[in-house]
């Protein structure tokens, strides 16, 4: 299952970060409930409202706080769990697919994320671990699944 974020309603734009915190925990106890025997075979990405406030990542501070991405650490693999607080992406291999799934922070290309603006040649190290993660994918035959929230603006 891709499952590609977004977890708080859009119907207003003044929700509070516990609001934010408390819908996504809601969202991933539903998911866990419905998908126990799955989650191997689940693929998270962050959304532009799984943060708060939204659509703002300060990639400088490591922003947003490391307790939203905590909530997903179950689907992301343990040795990727510090790259991931950092940065929000994460890699996941299917061998027996030979297929490599690429989970992007598309916060790292939201034209609505101011803070993209202090790191344009390479905004939150999105394109350095872009590099390495297709060049060890095409080493091992791989093929790569690209999994992201805002495929539209991300395709720069």
């Amino acid at each position: 299952m891709f499952w590609t974020g977004d977890n708080t309603a859009h119907d207003n734009p003044w929700y509070t970060e516990e609001e934010v915190t408390e819908s996504l925990e809601a969202i991933i106890s539903t998911v866990q409930n419905a998908f126990s025997n799955k989650m191997d075979r689940t693929f998270v990405s962050l959304g532009n409202h799984d943060a708060y406030p939204w659509n703002n990542w300060n990639f400088a501070d490591n922003y947003p706080d490391s307790d939203v991405l905590e909530l997903l650490h179950n689907w992301v693999p343990k040795e990727q769990h510090a790259n991931y607080d950092d940065h929000g992406y994460y890699s996941k291999d299917i061998p027996e697919l030979k297929a490599r799934v690429i989970s992007i922070n598309s916060e790292s290309c939201d034209i609505r994320n101011m803070y993209q603006w202090t790191a344009l040649s390479d905004p939150n190290g999105l394109f350095g671990f872009l590099e390495l993660q297709l060049a060890e994918a095409e080493q091992m035959g791989y093929k790569a699944l690209f999994l992201g929230h805002i495929p539209d603006e991300c395709s720069h």
